[in-house]
């Protein structure tokens, strides 16, 4: 889902680019899906670790307890981490995107 509409985002803005004479534009469109598809890799990699930690709580089935629980704390210390890394990357290229789309957008001074 995400990739799609990181995916249609980008189409819209080569379209708006298109339009635009700015040399710049095609740089920072390439920026911006470069940093897609590290975002696509970075949420790859948080499913990993995801994986890593329920592999850790499936232990209590079979493992004592007190061996398990530091080995669930480091997993889940690992995902928040992914997670925040995650949230930030997003952030970043949401506001790569709206900054190119402002800048890519008709300008509304009509000659007021």
């Amino acid at each position: 889902m995400r990739r799609t509409l990181l995916l249609c985002a980008t189409l819209i803005l080569l379209f708006l680019a298109s339009a635009c004479d700015d040399n710049n534009t095609p740089k920072r469109i390439a920026d911006a899906h470069t940093h897609a598809e590290e975002l696509e890799s970075q949420i790859e990699e948080l499913k990993s670790r995801v994986d890593e930690l329920r592999n850790e709580v499936d232990r209590f089935d079979s493992d004592d307890w007190k061996d398990v629980v530091p080995d669930v704390r480091s997993k889940l210390t690992e995902v928040e981490s992914e997670g925040e890394t995650l949230s930030d990357s997003a952030t970043s290229l949401t506001s790569e995107l709206e900054s190119l789309e402002t800048d890519t957008s008709p300008s509304d001074d009509g000659g007021n």
